[in-house]
């Protein structure tokens, strides 16, 4: 094994979290297809994509697995808090908590409900 392509992620409106993670984290689309039972689009980062998937019976499978978060490494933490406020994402706190001498981490929540980890590496 080599390296993770993706992660998948269990979406209620492929729609909206396209627009969120475009618009919100600056994901670039790069690829959508529509199946009989599953909508997907797949949405890459700097290094990292991520796939969401819109299956026709409903919400999330959540009998096929569960992956608590994934995060994101960002420059500025303080920053990205800030404009994700401005933009109205519900934020799980206000500040970021500092662990494993000086790494700043931050959670929030995407359209889903999934967790999303703003890592901001010590100096």
């Amino acid at each position: 094994m080599r390296r993770i392509i993706h992660t998948g992620i269990f979406v209620r409106n492929l729609e909206e979290s396209i627009r969120f993670y475009t618009e919100i984290l600056g994901f670039k689309l790069v690829g959508q297809e529509e199946m009989p039972d599953v909508k997907l689009a797949i949405l890459a980062g700097e290094n990292q994509a991520i796939e969401l998937l819109e299956f026709a019976e409903g919400p999330a499978r959540e009998e096929s697995g569960i992956i608590d978060h994934f995060a994101i490494a960002v420059d500025d933490i303080v920053a990205e808090i800030a404009r994700l406020q401005e933009l109205g994402v519900p934020l799980a706190t206000k500040e970021p908590r500092e662990i494993m001498g000086g790494m700043k981490i931050f959670f929030f929540s995407g359209p889903n409900g999934e967790q999303i980890e703003l890592v901001q590496e010590a100096k």
